[in-house]
């Protein structure tokens, strides 16, 4: 512990953009919670950007660039925030529709984007629950005459009520009951190319007739499309702690980075084939996540693994932590209301877990089976043991290190998911060495299927997304219909801040020793002899 502040001095030197990602959280928080005008926030930036820049090379300049990094985030949450009022009185209201599910045969839910109310412009996000009878398209412009309402009631328990208060900071006003006798005007707005690509990944995925609750896994991890995942679905995976799967999200994004490199590596042979297949990866990431509809997790896995790309291109030195801490910052200077979105805090939270404690504890295990030259050759000479025992090696390490990132990331994330939901499920670290391998197949088979220009293997293809897709589908049920590890816990807010401090305290500490096994010093202190 006594090297600890030196530790995490040393870490935050070799990744500054945790000071800019701090500076700008507490931007955000601040102009959240005291909600300056819009014009002292834009002035305080401005003062601080010129006196950076006179201060340029000093301490007091670097003081003056953090001061301006929160101002920036500032003016991030001030621009977002609107300041309507709910009242009873109905409204005309032009919606552009988002994602749409259907929790219900006969009923939707979806997000509306709120355009304009009786003519004057606006920025919000509402929900959208429909009765029988009205049928919403994703991307579809709207005009309704009704009244927002707000998400809770004085008489729902605590939970509820915070489920309500996280929705408001995501961006949503409140909620919208729509009927059909409300829908006064319907427009179709032009389809973007990459809502466009969509739809046609969605045409062809449909044509291997696959199994109705295969077909609805297929079409959430392969382009983001949940509409037609059942409730009793939805439940099993989250029970299950394979919600994610069916998100699009950074694991996919890596399924897409690891295929698109897999795919290109005879281009790296050619010259300046590692330029042109870096460029392509990055297209091909970024092309992806916006067919998916560019949520925060997944903008924020294409950020980092463009990065990723870039130092493998100039084969320069990947830090990790940096390049996640830009991508927060980023996106939280893009939208403040990110920093309260759960799908954000919950994928940053695992990716720092793996960066941070996953990643060094699979490093050692690496160690574990470490051979000597001499012994290397004389395994080599008996190609028999050689490859039983490279097998039985990789095996072991695939599974421990499945095992050790899926408890990283599920302990991380486990405090912030009881605050919010109220449920803890500890079948992650059980299911993820099988499911996340299984999810990579099929987001794989479904991408090449999709590219095909023919489909010469339609039916091969259709058989091997069933089997797997079967197979991930019938292990989420019975861990969802099993139960044993998955409570309904609920801390409070303090509790979950008090458990990441401690958690903070942990990686220095764990930094600590691995520095000093990096160095091959001793965990004690070796007293010095004493000079005559």
């Amino acid at each position: 512990m006594k090297n600890l502040p030196s530790t995490l001095l040393e870490r935050v030197g070799l990744s500054p953009m945790i000071v800019a990602l701090a500076a700008t959280v507490l931007g955000v928080l601040f102009a959240e919670h005291f909600a300056p005008p819009l014009w002292s926030v834009v002035l305080g930036f401005v003062v601080c950007v010129g006196m950076a820049i006179v201060r340029y090379g000093n301490s007091y300049g670097k003081l003056y660039l953090f001061l301006a990094l929160a101002f920036a985030g500032g003016m991030s949450m001030c621009l977002r925030q609107d300041r309507l009022r709910l009242d009873s009185e109905s409204r005309t209201i032009h919606l552009k529709i988002g994602s749409v599910s259907n929790p219900t045969p006969s009923t939707q839910r979806a997000e509306g984007e709120v355009k304009r109310i009786d003519g004057l412009k606006c920025d919000f996000k509402v929900r959208l629950n429909t009765a029988e009878g009205v049928e919403l398209r994703r991307g579809e412009e709207i005009v309704v005459k009704a009244r927002i309402r707000e998400f809770g009631s004085a008489n729902q328990d605590g939970a509820q009520n915070r489920y309500e208060q996280y929705m408001v900071r995501q961006g949503f006003k409140g909620q919208i009951f729509l009927r059909k006798e409300m829908i006064i005007e319907r427009h179709e707005s032009p389809i973007g190319m990459a809502q466009r690509a969509q739809q046609m990944a969605h045409q062809k995925i449909q044509r291997l007739g696959l199994s109705e609750s295969v077909e609805a896994v297929v079409l959430a991890m392969a382009i983001g499309d949940r509409s037609q995942i059942s409730t009793s679905l939805r439940r099993h995976y989250t029970r299950s702690g394979g919600a994610h799967l069916l998100a699009v999200s950074g694991l996919h994004v890596g399924y897409i980075f690891v295929l698109i490199n897999l795919l290109l590596l005879p281009v790296a042979l050619l010259r300046r084939g590692q330029v042109i297949r870096s460029v392509v990866a990055i297209g091909v990431i970024w092309a992806y996540a916006t067919m998916t509809g560019l949520a925060p997790s997944t903008t924020r896995a294409a950020v980092m693994f463009s990065l990723l790309q870039l130092s493998l291109m100039t084969a320069s030195r990947y830090n990790s932590l940096n390049a996640l801490c830009l991508t927060a910052m980023v996106m939280l200077l893009w939208r403040g209301n990110n920093i309260h979105d759960a799908g954000f805090l919950l994928s940053m939270l695992a990716v720092f877990a793996i960066v941070e404690w996953a990643m060094p504890a699979i490093r050692h295990i690496g160690r574990w089976h470490a051979l000597t030259l001499e012994q290397r050759l004389q395994l080599r000479s008996q190609r028999v043991r050689w490859v039983v025992r490279s097998t039985l090696i990789g095996l072991e390490r695939w599974l421990l290190s499945s095992l050790i990132i899926s408890l990283a990331a599920t302990l991380i994330t486990m405090p912030l998911s009881s605050y919010l939901f109220g449920q803890i499920s500890l079948w992650s670290v059980v299911t993820a060495p099988v499911m996340i391998p299984l999810g990579g197949v099929v987001v794989a088979l479904a991408m090449i299927y999709i590219l095909m220009p023919a489909s010469p293997l339609q039916g091969a293809m259709g058989w091997c997304l069933e089997t797997v897709g079967g197979w991930m589908n019938s292990l989420a049920e019975w861990c969802s219909q099993t139960g044993v590890i998955a409570y309904e816990i609920e801390i409070g807010l303090w509790s979950c801040w008090a458990i990441y401090i401690i958690y903070g305290v942990a990686s220095g500490v764990l930094r600590i020793q691995n520095s000093k096994l990096k160095k091959g010093l001793p965990n004690k202190k070796v007293e010095q002899p004493r000079s005559l």
